[in-house]
């Protein structure tokens, strides 16, 4: 019985520690990509905030799909921003917000004086 398997599977054992190898190297190299906990840790810094995860998430991002609107403020100098209403308008109404800000660098002072 023995040889009849061998004439119809001639490199079964080949195949066998080829799927083997591969099987291994697979295990291995899916043990190297998963993150440690200190790998976790250093990356706090790129996680979502809790109010834009979970329940709160979902709903910010309904509110996003209600609103078409896009608002722009320019602003002279990064003082003069105003963050209190671009948050009212993006997180509150689901406005779509960008802040442009125009100086002349760190040119000194103006015509002027």
């Amino acid at each position: 019985m023995q040889i009849a398997d061998a004439e119809v599977w001639p490199g079964k054992s080949c195949i066998i520690s080829l799927a083997s190898a591969f099987l291994l190297f697979s295990i291995l190299s899916f043990a190297q990509a998963t993150p440690t906990a200190a790998t976790k840790a250093s990356r706090g810094y790129y996680d979502p905030l809790p109010h834009d995860t979970g329940t709160a998430g979902l709903k910010q991002e309904l509110r996003k799909l209600q609103n078409t609107g896009r608002l722009m403020m320019v602003v002279a100098h990064p003082d003069d921003e105003d963050g209190g209403l671009l948050t009212l308008e993006s997180r509150g109404k689901g406005v779509q917000t960008l802040l442009l800000t125009l100086t002349r660098g760190e040119g000194g002072q103006n015509k002027t004086g």
